[in-house]
């Protein structure tokens, strides 16, 4: 019955009913090494995704490095929604590069975010606040072309 079982032919002999055993047992721990490796290597090559995701996601300044375990979470969970949603996230600017011009550059007038001196003190002072304390090497560039451009 065991040999049928096997496959075998009814007739065959307890030796040859153990070889095929044997032969069974090793192909089933060859199969389960092979599983092993595969779910290890898979296992691997997620992390080094992740990995390299979040390095230019970190490098790109586009989240910043607090954020990383956060973002591995939800990479592990479900990496590609997660994945397109770190892609679609915009570089930090800072406010220095937001300025439009550069002293000294002739009748161009510097501005922050499209708004000159005068109009961010007239219409948003704080923002003038936060960038002389933030920035102030902008604050500077657009106090300058203010100066500047009124003859102070």
């Amino acid at each position: 019955m065991i040999a049928r079982s096997l496959g075998m032919d009814e007739s065959s002999s307890e030796e040859q009913v153990k070889a095929r055993l044997e032969e069974h047992r090793r192909q089933s721990e060859e199969l389960s090494r092979m599983k092993a490796e595969s779910e290890a290597r898979e296992k691997r090559e997620k992390v080094e995704k992740i990995k390299a995701a979040l390095d230019k996601a970190v490098l790109e300044k586009r989240i910043i490095a607090q954020s990383r375990p956060t973002w591995e979470t939800l990479l592990n969970e479900n990496f590609d929604s997660a994945n397109a949603a770190l892609e679609a996230i915009s570089p930090v600017v800072s406010l220095s590069k937001q300025i439009g011009g550069a002293p000294g550059s002739g009748t161009q007038t510097h501005t922050h975010q499209g708004k000159t001196f005068e109009e961010l003190q007239e219409n948003d002072p704080g923002a003038l606040d936060e960038l002389q304390d933030n920035e102030p090497e902008a604050y500077d560039a657009l106090y300058a072309d203010w100066k500047k451009r009124n003859g102070v």
